[in-house]
């Protein structure tokens, strides 16, 4: 590089010597040559859009349809079946277990219980919440829709607060 090039301006070197060219996040060797395009562009074959089919969501309401318990702290070497096997004999029909499994393919301890009706799902969180299972307290919450949570209370104004 010759002392001229010292006083020029980054920009001026690069546009008089186009050596490298970036494409495609790659350097390459040549000047500015372009690559032809197709006018218009690409035409890619497309197939018909599949029907979506109809999932029925769960509703899980009150004294009503199915009920949802999810069991935390479970032993790492539970498996589905020993969970729909002693829920079934302590509270009653179970009709699916989920067991949540890690990266790794290691049961993570959580459990989802769907029950055949409500009422099961609301004792079974009454009774077994808190029981222990190899000296660990099993914890057991009873999940709802969204639509079925009661609203919030109202907070009470400071005035209201003050005796």
């Amino acid at each position: 590089m010759s002392s001229s090039k010292l006083d020029q301006s980054l920009d001026t070197i690069m546009g008089e010597s186009r050596q490298f060219v970036r494409r495609n996040n790659r350097r390459v060797r040549g000047g500015a040559k372009a690559i032809a395009t197709p006018v218009g562009g690409v035409h890619k074959p497309t197939r018909a859009a599949k029907a979506a089919e109809k999932v029925m969501a769960p509703t899980g309401g009150p004294r009503s349809g199915e009920g949802k318990i999810q069991v935390s702290n479970l032993p790492m070497d539970v498996e589905e079946n020993q969970i729909k096997d002693y829920f079934h004999s302590t509270i009653g029909p179970v009709k699916k277990v989920l067991l949540t499994y890690g990266p790794n393919g290691k049961s993570r301890g959580v459990a989802t219980v769907i029950f055949h009706k409500h009422d099961s799902a609301v004792k079974a969180a009454k009774d077994l919440d808190g029981l222990k299972v190899d000296k660990r307290p099993m914890k057991v919450e009873l999940l709802v829709a969204a639509k079925e949570v009661p609203n919030p209370v109202p907070a009470r104004s400071l005035g209201d607060r003050i005796e």
